[in-house]
């Protein structure tokens, strides 16, 4: 593999992996991240077999080929380089060899058969969401998400399809609920997925400043996000979801109204000598 790529291309490419590489060390190949140089694109590939990315930007490739490095190893060398272009060399026994002008160092590799295989999706049909509307749901629902991992079930927002698209979140205690009607639905059956909170993580990163649509689909146990050129892999959590329309009152006697500055105001001067463990306060009106 021997290639030419600019810095903030590969900066860009590999700056979407960081938080995916498994850092915990479980699987020590799951802190690298695959390269491949075929046609004109360089293509990355990281996971922690629980999210996964890939994502290609252009390249002058000389020679196609894969590697695996280290995530945060070619990123912080990357970041420390000049602008412009960037020369990377696959060497023997899998080193990568970096070089720029002057600069140049070798990180040690894996050869791309240690890396797990990725799947190769091509759903038959996929439906779209605006960004800014998918982003809003996720920041009004993952923070209900519950963090025991005992309940295993509720470690996620609970994504249903069907002639709307509801987000819902619950840790026992509190319960978020979020419903928008989107046009490019299934209006013939109910879907509904437990995407967890690292995979909701990602794809707020992802699409974050994004503009226009995105595009997902369930496939088996994944919840896949394409947006451009890069797609979202994310393992959805087995089990079954509470009914959460239990849970939600439909007699609703007494209803106020109030200005959202004021009560958070409020709110946050009488929370100051709130019970620590409960942060409870009661409202009376």
């Amino acid at each position: 593999m021997k290639l030419e790529i600019e810095k903030k291309d590969l900066l860009n490419l590999i700056g979407k992996t960081q938080n995916i590489v498994d850092k915990r060390n479980t699987m020590p190949v799951l802190v690298n991240i695959l390269l491949e140089a075929t046609g004109d694109r360089l293509k990355v590939m990281a996971t922690d077999l629980e999210v996964s990315l890939t994502d290609l930007v252009p390249a002058k490739i000389a020679q196609e080929g894969k590697v695996g490095v280290s995530a945060k190893s070619l990123f912080e060398i990357t970041r420390k380089l000049s602008d412009g272009p960037i020369s990377l060399s696959k060497k023997e026994n899998n080193w990568l060899e970096i070089k720029q002008g002057k600069y140049l160092s070798k990180i040690v590799g894996i050869g791309h058969e240690e890396y797990p295989v990725f799947p190769d999706y091509k759903p038959q049909t996929s439906m779209k969401i605006d960004a800014s509307v998918f982003r809003d749901m996720i920041d009004k629902t993952i923070y209900s998400v519950s963090t025991d991992e005992t309940r295993y079930h509720l470690n996620g927002v609970y994504f249903e399809l069907s002639t709307t698209l509801k987000m819902i979140a619950t840790d026992g205690h509190r319960m978020s609920l979020v419903t928008k009607n989107v046009l490019d639905l299934p209006t013939n059956q109910t879907q509904g997925a437990i995407i967890p909170r690292k995979g909701l993580h990602e794809i707020n990163k992802i699409i974050e400043g994004a503009d226009g649509e995105i595009r997902f689909s369930i496939e088996g146990s994944q919840f896949l996000i394409f947006y451009k050129s890069m797609t979202l892999m994310i393992r959805l959590i087995e089990g079954r979801y509470p009914d959460y329309t239990k849970f939600i009152p439909t007699n609703l006697p007494t209803k106020l109204k109030i200005n959202t500055e004021a009560f958070l105001n409020c709110i946050e001067r009488v929370s100051l000598l709130a019970n620590q463990k409960s942060k409870a306060v009661l409202l009376t009106f």
